[in-house]
């Protein structure tokens, strides 16, 4: 309502470069990267059954990195002793973009 807003056409050829300039921003992340908010729930206990063992942590670890994927929020949840999440934890650092702990 003002008299001197901008035309309808500028604002529209400002919203067209929109696009343009999120590609050259965004270009160089890895296509696996998750933007969008995208959140996956790991149930520890589903990891190793009955009893958690020490010298299946690697498996353990790889299961859950696979569950995670890459640059998105993670939740893990469920019972297991606290060296698994510790470790869990810190597999993750470099790969969820959001630790959670659910109790």
């Amino acid at each position: 309502m003002r008299k001197d807003a901008a035309p309808a056409q500028g604002i529209e050829s400002c919203a067209r470069e929109i696009p343009g300039r999120l590609r050259v921003l965004l270009g160089n992340l890895p296509s696996d990267v998750n933007l969008w908010g995208a959140r996956v729930v790991i149930d520890v206990k589903a990891l190793y059954g009955d009893v958690a063992r020490l010298e299946d942590l690697p498996l353990y670890i790889e299961q859950t990195k696979t569950l995670a994927g890459q640059g998105i929020d993670v939740v893990l949840t469920g019972q297991g002793p606290t060296w698994l999440y510790l470790a869990i934890a810190h597999a993750l650092h470099s790969v969820a973009r959001r630790l959670y702990y659910l109790t």
